[in-house]
C-alpha cells in the first residue's frame, strides 16, 4: 500500500509538471577534493585580462589561490544569467579576493556570440565567460553528461560546495541554493 501511494504521488507531481531533482546526480570534483588542475577553454570575455578574449587560456590558473565560483553549463537560461549577474556583483565587492567563471560546454557555433550578448546586455564585467567544444568538459573534472549545470565553489584549490542540476532543474530556487553556499568561499 505504501509503495502504491509513493508511485501515485510521483505520478501526480509529474502530471502537474513539478520537477523532482535527482539528489544523487554527481558532477564535477567532490566537496573536500582538490581542483583536478588546469584546463584550457576559449575565452569569450576575460574579466581580468581582456587581451585574452578570443584565445585559449586556463581560468583555473588565472584565478590562482582566490576563492572561485566555477560553472559548467550546456546552455544559458534566465536563471543562469541571473546567477551570473549576482556573482558579478559579489566578485566586484570582494576586491579581487574572489573570482568566477562559466564554461559553456557546447559545439554550438553561436555560443560565443550568445555569451558576448549576455555580457553586454547584463553588464557582466567581473565574471569570465568561456566556451569549450568538448560537451563532456575537461576529462579530469568528470562533468556528468546528465548535468545541464554544474557549480563548483572552491577556496585555495579545495572544493567547498558542489551542486549539479539536470536539464530543466536550474531555476530560481537553484540560484538561491548556489548563493547560499557562497559564504563557504567568501569567508563571511
Amino acid at each position: 500500500m505504501k509503495h502504491r501511494l509513493t508511485i501515485a504521488v510521483a505520478l501526480a507531481l509529474v502530471a502537474i509538471g513539478v520537477t523532482v531533482a535527482d539528489e544523487n546526480l554527481s558532477s564535477g570534483p567532490k566537496v573536500g577534493d582538490q581542483i583536478p588542475g588546469p584546463f584550457h577553454c576559449m575565452q569569450v570575455k576575460n574579466a581580468d585580462n581582456p587581451s585574452w578574449d578570443g584565445t585559449s587560456q586556463c581560468l583555473v590558473c588565472q584565478n590562482g589561490g582566490r576563492s572561485v565560483a566555477m560553472i559548467f553549463a550546456r546552455e544559458v537560461n534566465e536563471p543562469l544569467t541571473g546567477l551570473l549577474k549576482k556573482l558579478d556583483s559579489e566578485v566586484a565587492k570582494s576586491d579581487k579576493k574572489m573570482g568566477a567563471f562559466i564554461v559553456l560546454l557546447t559545439k554550438d557555433e553561436a555560443a560565443e556570440k550568445k555569451l558576448k550578448e549576455i555580457a553586454t546586455k547584463e553588464k557582466i564585467t567581473h565574471v569570465s565567460l568561456a566556451t569549450m567544444e568538448n560537451p563532456s568538459g575537461p576529462p579530469e573534472y568528470k562533468v556528468a553528461k546528465d548535468a545541464d549545470v554544474t557549480v563548483v565553489l572552491y577556496k585555495a584549490q579545495k572544493v567547498e560546495a558542489n551542486r549539479a542540476y539536470k536539464k530543466g532543474e536550474f531555476n530560481d530556487k537553484a540560484v538561491a541554493e548556489v548563493l547560499s553556499d557562497l559564504p563557504k568561499i567568501a569567508g563571511k
